[in-house]
């Protein structure tokens, strides 16, 4: 919680929280709906990787249940939902999660797998939205990130959420299909809508 309570002091506009537990102190669910609704923050968390092999279940682990949250789930380099990652219906969003190279503390590169490597990427997405169009909301960035998910047909949103998250466009290049919603009709201002 600290370390919410730091970056709402810094005034930062995203965060990424890759952790996660079965249960959580009301006071974290406080401390993150302060960031998201009252200093319009964006913040990313990882779903867990509790996930069942056929996906079904409601594993999402916390602070990634939370509304304020955009929870994410983890692909593989097929572009399929990895066996472990969470399944449940606040998961929002995918992004790759398996054998994703990391630096190891002291020095070197390591993969690992899991939630916690996806949900970087979901981040570094929203600032980079927020670098190429500095008037969004948070809630708008949800909803930009959600309409340009990569969908398929046959995927369904209580293992893929909304769909692969998508970069492309987000450098500033104009590419972003993405509309301003009419007046109170925001997807993520409140309740998650799958």
């Amino acid at each position: 919680m600290a370390g919410i309570e730091w970056a709402m002091g810094q005034n930062m506009q995203v965060i990424n929280m890759s952790l996660g537990a079965s249960s959580a102190p009301t006071t974290l669910k406080d401390v993150c709906d302060l960031a998201y609704y009252e200093k319009g923050i964006v913040i990313v968390s990882s779903a867990g990787n509790s996930g069942l092999p056929n996906g079904r279940g409601d594993n999402i682990s916390y602070p990634a249940r939370y509304d304020s949250m955009i929870a994410v789930g983890a692909t593989t380099s097929s572009d399929v939902r990895a066996q472990w990652s969470s399944t449940g219906p606040t998961l929002e969003i995918m992004a790759p999660g398996e054998s994703i190279p990391s630096l190891r503390l002291g020095g070197g590169v390591i993969s690992y797998s899991g939630t916690s490597m996806a949900s970087p990427h979901v981040a570094g997405v929203a600032a980079l939205l927020l670098a190429a169009k500095p008037g969004l909301t948070n809630a708008e960035i949800r909803d930009i990130m959600n309409q340009v998910a990569q969908k398929v047909a046959d995927r369904d949103s209580w293992k893929y959420g909304a769909g692969g998250c998508q970069g492309d466009g987000a450098g500033g290049t104009g590419n972003w299909h993405w509309r301003r919603p009419a007046a109170g009709q925001h997807d993520h201002g409140g309740e998650r809508d799958h």
